[in-house]
């Protein structure tokens, strides 16, 4: 019997923390849309307090339409600024504003994105979740605490990463 994703969660977070010193934040839910969120959330509540993000939010499964509809609406994925601006004015300015509206006008407003943002405002979002993508790029960058103008150190930054580029592409 596996261990529940509750338990797995926060190992996963303490092992983050215990071996690399990092803060992590994760979210729990049903499907990745709520998920994605839920993590959001616990990362919002953890900057109140002044903190590093260190989040742990848990959606019940059923329960993602009551998880979701007191947020703002821009926490939807598909709500930009565009959108956002057009749903202020019609007064709408929750998800759960979105989830109460019927989906064939949200469909009327909005095309096929207002079909997407009600039924993600139920919390419902069918997306297969995919572990594995083509590499497309390589990159690599080094943040300084100061700005460097030496030129010697800027071009000894380069070279070391041109090296680390090459040898992760070569692997490739």
């Amino acid at each position: 019997m596996s261990a529940p994703p509750a338990r797995i969660a926060l190992d996963l977070q303490a092992g983050i923390k215990n071996e690399l010193q990092l803060p992590s934040s994760i979210g729990i839910a049903s499907n990745k849309l709520v998920a994605k969120i839920a993590t959001e959330v616990g990362k919002k509540s953890s900057k109140r307090k002044n903190e590093p993000p260190f989040g742990f939010t848990l959606v019940p499964a059923g329960e993602e339409a009551k998880f979701l509809a007191p947020l703002p609406a821009d926490m939807l994925w598909g709500v930009g600024p565009k959108t956002s601006a057009r749903l202020t004015e019609l007064g709408i300015h929750t998800i759960g504003d979105i989830a109460n509206w019927p989906e064939n006008e949200m469909a009327r407003l909005f095309g096929e994105n207002g079909r997407d943002l009600w039924r993600h405002a139920h919390g419902i979002d069918n997306r297969p979740i995919v572990t594995e993508y083509e590499t497309k790029s390589i990159s690599q960058e080094t943040t300084f605490n100061v700005d460097i103008r030496d030129d010697k150190t800027l071009e000894k930054t380069i070279r070391e990463q041109s090296k680390e580029i090459g040898s992760s592409a070569s692997q490739k």
